[in-house]
């Protein structure tokens, strides 16, 4: 059965490779708390995208450097899955207040 954002709401058993990516990830964002969150209005959605964009090309920029191909680039890969995941809690998840326009005259 799934929720109205299209997202199953049982909660499966995570297979052991979502686990430890998602591990990864967490030891990422929290390297990163010093720069705060990214459900706050404080942090527009649209740098959020920029940002994600961003990660892709250092992606494939270390990639194309490392003389290991694919080896080099796999905190950008993390880098990049919190980008999506932030960016996935923002639109789906958690869905912003709709914005009121106000007349401060």
């Amino acid at each position: 059965m799934e929720t109205n954002s299209g997202i199953p709401n049982s909660k499966p058993e995570l297979r052991r490779e979502l686990r430890d990516f998602a591990e990864a990830m967490e030891i990422i964002l929290r390297e990163n708390d010093y720069k705060g969150g990214w459900g706050c209005e404080d942090c527009p959605l649209e740098y959020l995208e920029a940002r994600l964009v961003e990660e892709v090309g250092e992606y494939f920029r270390t990639v194309a450097s490392a003389r290991i191909p694919r080896f080099g680039g796999s905190k950008e890969l993390l880098d990049i899955a919190n980008f999506c995941m932030m960016i996935f809690s923002r639109i789906v998840i958690k869905p912003p207040a709709p914005t009121v326009e106000r007349d401060w005259r």
